[in-house]
């Protein structure tokens, strides 16, 4: 389901917890406590067809059509002000870029790399432009009916992450999606 209805689902207690939310997150979502741990880093970028100048900031988007995706939450912040259009998902902000709705989309390093091998030749150019606009360790959300759980999970993870593990199986894991991709 979309991240803002997952996330507003756990908060109301109809889940337990949400996965991979940047810090900051429990201060809108007042039900739900943070694991920890870190689980993952993401990076925030922009894409583009037709622009050449490099983007570093948000406020190198002063004067261009600016796409997100609706639920992403840096996004949303970083791109305040600029009026963006939301996309519904990633492949709806490319579709958007493709036919010139927007210059710049704001998304995640991740999906891209994901989505690469399965781009459709109407997506051809597009690709990332100057250096992440947001970086940010994630971090499992739990509903606060669940501390105890999630001390054991910062335990879990916290060791995960400093002997390498989840960065070894974050790795594995976009190896197997990129390469799904590249076989169909």
């Amino acid at each position: 389901m979309p991240c803002r209805r997952a996330i507003t689902l756990a908060n109301d207690g109809r889940y337990d917890g949400e996965v991979g939310k940047i810090p900051g997150t429990t201060n809108i979502y007042k039900n739900l406590i943070s694991v920890q741990a870190p689980i993952f880093e993401i990076e925030g970028v922009a894409f583009t067809r037709t622009v050449t100048r490099p983007i570093s900031t948000w406020q190198d988007l002063d004067g261009l059509k600016v796409g997100i995706v609706s639920g992403q939450l840096f996004a949303e912040d970083g791109t305040n002000g600029f009026n963006p259009i939301v996309a519904s998902d990633f492949s709806q902000l490319l579709s958007l870029l493709a036919v010139g709705r927007i210059d710049v989309g704001i998304g995640l390093r991740q999906d891209y790399l994901v989505m690469q091998s399965d781009l459709a030749p109407k997506y051809n150019g597009i690709g990332v432009v100057g250096e992440p606009l947001f970086v940010a360790p994630l971090y499992h959300m739990v509903h606060k009916k669940h501390q105890a759980v999630a001390d054991q999970l910062t335990l879990v993870l916290q060791s995960m992450w400093e002997d390498g593990t989840t960065a070894r199986l974050h790795k594995k894991t976009l190896k197997l999606l990129t390469q799904k991709g590249a076989e169909n």
